[in-house]
């Protein structure tokens, strides 16, 4: 951080001062301090903006929670506190209702036509009092029915939602009239008027309001099931859309009851090419007046039917693109590898111009394979951290032969200071390492034709100053061009 700090260059100072444009994409490749410069450019909207912005009405979108560690303890360094710091999952988590909240995010989801969504008889449902009176799925579609039909449905839903809100008062007003509410009312234990009213019932007082008072609170949690929508059966709508996918459910859930945060003003969001683009429409509906600053690299797409970043202005009208060609973080020998697996990145240049060479480390059967990277953990400087990186998915039961390693995975949420530990490409993303082993490049995981080439750059680019090439075998071709 110290180094981007005091080396900024003039292609970052633009991108940390920029105020005259709604969209900003930064594109940048590996190691190139965007995240670094994202600190910045938030301490310095902070400042310059500090009558009209708020550290609350920013909002960073991180790619998982170990990433999240990592940058609670950098904007600290700038004199500025962290703004809210929210993964996909923890802003899904926050917004859908607990019935919704378990759904997965679907690997290829559909982009939803919001505007194009409608509604059946059996979308509705009765909400459940436990108390004589409630609200039944056919009152709720009939109100539903009587809203105008040209109207968009997020629209029709608040008119329905009114005129719920409406039907529930008078009926609870009419309950309070009734002799037997009024007989109850006089019936109370003093236990029963405090946790009622909040106090004993005077003598010489009205009962009439006190009666609606009651029944209120009798009916308090039917009022709650209809403030929350409850009378929606937000899963069978879902449902219909497509396969049961958490995101799509946000957008419906987001659509149909105006749950969007207004308040947010400034939103960033990490490895953006990690995302989908239903995805990204969902973050512009849940921050409808917020500025965007985008960032991430498209070589470190490694996981396929993500955004293309071709394809970004078509969310974010008038994208303004910064691009940023210069490897702060991987020595020149490092910059060199993992430059020469794309033909676009031959103008990329390393501010360390050499560094140790990569190594190579190769076995033809798995005890010497692990013999031969159990060398490198006994030989590592106690003060020192090695990353073996690991392809994505399922943990490879061989590592746990490994002495002295400790195994990240997608729950951790703090990096150890030193020592050795296995971690998977996915978690190692966004990060960087002094000594980094990749372990197992010979898997499917780096020849997968849409993706594995973006794979190894991004492995390859986690490291700093050492890096270790294994594999059971031959390394890809890849790395042989």
């Amino acid at each position: 951080m110290s180094a981007i700090t005091a080396t900024i260059q003039k292609e970052q100072n633009a991108i940390i001062r920029q105020q005259t444009t709604d969209h900003l994409l930064i594109d940048g490749i590996a190691g190139s301090g965007k995240t670094s410069v994202i600190f910045q450019r938030i301490a310095y909207l902070l400042y310059r903006q500090r009558k009209e912005l708020a550290l609350n009405e920013v909002l960073m979108i991180s790619p998982n929670r170990l990433f999240q560690d990592y940058i609670a303890q950098v904007l600290p360094d700038l004199g500025e506190q962290t703004p809210v710091n929210l993964t996909l999952q923890q802003l899904l988590a926050q917004l859908l209702p607990e019935e919704l909240a378990d759904l997965p995010i679907a690997a290829q989801p559909v982009i939803l036509a919001i505007d194009q969504l409608t509604l059946e008889a059996s979308d509705f449902q009765s909400l459940n009092s436990g108390l004589p009176f409630t609200i039944d799925a056919a009152t709720s579609y009939q109100f539903f029915l009587k809203t105008p039909v040209d109207a968009p449905l997020d629209k029709r839903i608040q008119a329905t939602q009114q005129q719920l809100t409406s039907y529930l008062q008078e009926q609870l007003i009419t309950i309070a009239k009734t002799p037997m509410t009024l007989t109850r009312l006089e019936s109370l234990t003093e236990t029963e008027q405090q946790q009622t009213f909040g106090r004993l019932i005077r003598e010489d007082e009205p009962l009439t309001p006190l009666a609606l008072k009651m029944v209120r609170y009798d009916y308090q949690d039917l009022s709650e099931q209809l403030h929350d929508y409850q009378w929606l059966a937000f899963d069978q709508i879902i449902a219909r859309q497509s396969t049961m996918d958490a995101v799509i459910a946000a957008q419906v859930y987001s659509y149909l009851t105006q749950r969007v945060f207004p308040k947010v003003k400034q939103v960033f969001i990490d490895e953006v090419q990690d995302y989908h683009a239903s995805t990204l429409h969902l973050f512009k509906q849940l921050f409808p007046k917020a500025q965007f600053t985008v960032f991430g690299d498209q070589h470190q797409s490694i996981t396929p039917h993500k955004i293309q970043f071709s394809k970004l202005p078509a969310i974010f009208p008038n994208l303004k693109t910064q691009a940023l060609r210069t490897s702060y973080r991987s020595s020149g020998a490092i910059t060199a590898l993992f430059s020469q697996l794309f033909p676009d990145l031959t103008d990329v240049h390393a501010v360390q111009p050499h560094g140790v060479q990569p190594t190579h480390l190769s076995a033809t059967n798995d005890a010497d394979y692990l013999a031969q990277i159990q060398a490198q953990i006994d030989q590592l400087p106690a003060d020192q951290t090695l990353a073996i990186i690991t392809p994505a998915g399922q943990f490879d039961e061989r590592l746990l032969k490994l002495k002295d390693v400790h195994h990240l995975s997608t729950e951790t949420t703090t990096l150890p200071e030193s020592g050795a530990f296995t971690l998977p490409l996915t978690l190692a993303k966004g990060l960087e390492f002094d000594n980094v082993l990749l372990y197992d490049l010979t898997n499917d995981y780096y020849t997968e034709p849409a993706v594995g080439r973006n794979r190894l750059y991004t492995a390859i680019s986690r490291a700093t100053h050492r890096l270790t090439l294994s594999a059971l075998g031959t390394l890809p071709n890849a790395l042989n061009a």
